[in-house]
């Protein structure tokens, strides 16, 4: 390639970043105008209404370029080597990297995601066939629309995503919108999520039904060595079945195959008094690593903070779990969600998985 061809290429590639740079900053000022301008409806035109719109959207394709938050050249090279990558062009915003169409744009920017560079991509996102606008006052039936916006372009081609957008209708038509918000959605998980600190901890010791009361000696050294604040015990006194016969003097009151027995112990007796009797354990919870009563069943239970990774930004939560782990520890987990793709912006519920 002689002199004059490169010269030719390189004005093109200058041409191509400053196009790209009056699109971003037309749509820029148009979307901020409107949105400035949204506070009400405008009835002054006929047949025009305007209102906040939330929808289903099918992502219908991008604009086959993506604008990224790099701001020096150190990493070009490694960018330039990205499967699908056209071109990297430098303009006012930062640097924006040219891939060959749009189905490129999400994988490349799933590579450009792991070298730390964000970045966003016009989408072309397709309302469904039909969808209301209202100003509280008015209201119209739009017959379905297509609008552009800039997204970070994690979504595949032909995701559907949930939308907020201010629009102007006019005639079952839009002419106009505001900036376009992906809403979350609830949505259950499988993560990972990073132990940072252990908060605390409970052992669970389940006391057999006919040693319920006995244990009360062992009990009050219990309450006297962690503290009555940090020791919880609840005792059953009843058994599940149905009565054989009349009711026997030590029970108490029936409630459909509950009876209960105060403190009665004789499981022998309950046996023959009782058809088909259960005999609950009952529960002893101490905060805290407690090793008394050995000769018992017991659970210990772990209250730790932990982040989670894959979410928008930091998210810590509490976790509890029955296995014992360090700080800096991985461990799965199962969670309920709000959710922009698979990016957790706020937690329902967690547990491990």
């Amino acid at each position: 390639m002689d002199v004059s061809e490169l010269t030719k290429k390189e004005n093109l590639y200058k041409i191509g970043a400053v196009v790209l740079v009056l699109v971003f900053v037309l749509e820029m000022f148009s979307m901020n105008f409107f949105s400035t301008n949204s506070g009400g409806s405008n009835n002054e035109t006929p047949g025009q209404v305007e209102g906040e719109v939330m929808a289903r959207a099918l992502v219908a394709g991008y604009q086959p370029y993506i604008v990224t938050s790099l701001k020096d050249d150190s990493q070009l090279s490694s960018i330039r080597g990205i499967s699908g990558v056209e071109d990297v062009m430098k303009n006012a915003q930062g640097y924006v990297v040219s891939v060959g169409n749009e189905e490129d744009v999400v994988p490349v920017y799933a590579k450009l995601l792991e070298m730390n560079v964000s970045g966003r991509a016009n989408a072309v996102l397709s309302l469904p066939e039909e969808f209301n606008v209202s100003d509280g006052t008015n209201s119209q039936t739009v017959g379905g629309a297509e609008i552009s916006s800039k997204l970070e372009p994690i979504f595949d081609i032909g995701d559907n995503i949930t939308i907020q957008v201010f629009v102007r209708a006019r005639e079952g038509v839009v002419v106009a919108y505001g900036t376009v918000n992906v809403v979350p959605s609830l949505k259950e998980l499988r993560k990972n999520a990073t132990v940072v600190a252990l908060v605390g901890s409970e052992t669970l010791i389940n006391v057999p039904w006919e040693q319920r009361h006995s244990i009360n000696p062992e009990l009050e050294a219990i309450r006297a060595k962690y503290g009555t604040g940090n020791v919880t015990y609840t005792a059953r006194d009843y058994v599940t079945g149905a009565l054989a016969g009349a009711k026997p003097a030590y029970v108490t009151l029936v409630s459909g195959d509950t009876i209960f027995v105060g403190n009665f112990t004789n499981q022998g007796q309950v046996l023959l008094d009782v058809q088909n009797a259960t005999f609950p354990d009952s529960l002893l919870v101490v905060k805290g690593s407690a090793d008394e009563l050995e000769n018992f069943t017991r659970d210990y239970i772990y209250r730790y903070n932990v982040r989670l990774e894959g979410a928008s930004q930091p998210i810590f939560v509490a976790l509890e779990s029955s296995g014992e782990y360090a700080a800096g520890d991985v461990v799965e987990v199962l969670v309920s969600a709000y959710a922009i793709k698979d990016r957790i912006t706020s937690v329902e519920t967690i547990r491990e998985a």
